[in-house]
Formats: C-alpha cells, structure tokens, sequence
C-alpha cells in the first residue's frame, strides 16, 4: 500500500514541477513601440485612468516560511526559489520587487502577526 502511495506522490510532484516550469516559461518580448506611436506633444499624453490607479516603481511582497526549526530546509529552499524568481524578475528592469521574509518558526503564534503587517 505504501508503495502505491509513493508512485502517487511522485506522479503529483513531477506533475507539479511541469507546471510550474510552463507557468515560469518565458515568452518572446513584446515589440517595441514604433516611435510615431510614442506622442511628440506632453499634452498629447494619456490621462491617468479615472479608477483611482497609481503607477509603482516598487511591489513589496511578505514571504512567511519556517527558516528555523524542524522543517527549516523546506522553507530555506522555498526561500532561496523565491529570491532567484524575484532577482531575475528585477534585472529585467521596470517594475521592482522587495521581499519581506518573516520566519514562522514552525508556531502558530507568529502566523497572525505576519499576516497583518
């Protein structure tokens, strides 16, 4: 019966990991603007949309992980994936991404707080 469910387990993981490698593939970039689509006269720019939208130069993302503890390899490694994504993402340029990492410590009583920051 173990032997069934460690087959199973592995056929979830793999699928897993191809999923996450197609959601992280990176497509052809978009062509630039040609320049007599940019507008020439400041006045010709857009408005900004009327919903209350700001534009940033900078995302802050909480990452909440048991970086000590029992289980600490897991969250290490998650940490490590999630850093590598954030570096790559921010080389390209543009939008910029910080991270906030709390360790979780494997206790509940440090869940909440992190979570309302």
């Amino acid at each position: 019966m173990t032997k069934k469910y460690r087959i199973l387990a592995i056929l979830v993981a793999v699928f897993l990991l191809m999923g996450l490698v197609a959601a992280c593939s990176q497509d052809a970039p978009p062509p630039a603007p040609s320049p007599a689509a940019s507008p020439a006269d400041p006045a010709e720019t857009p408005e900004p949309p009327a919903n209350g939208a700001v534009e940033v130069d900078e995302v802050v993302i909480g990452v909440l992980a048991p970086l000590t503890g029992p289980v600490a390899q897991f969250g290490v490694a998650t940490n490590m994936g999630i850093n590598l994504y954030v570096d790559q993402f921010n080389a390209q340029g543009g939008l910029q991404i910080r991270l906030e990492t709390f360790d979780e410590e494997v206790s509940h009583q440090w869940v909440s707080p992190a979570i309302t920051l």
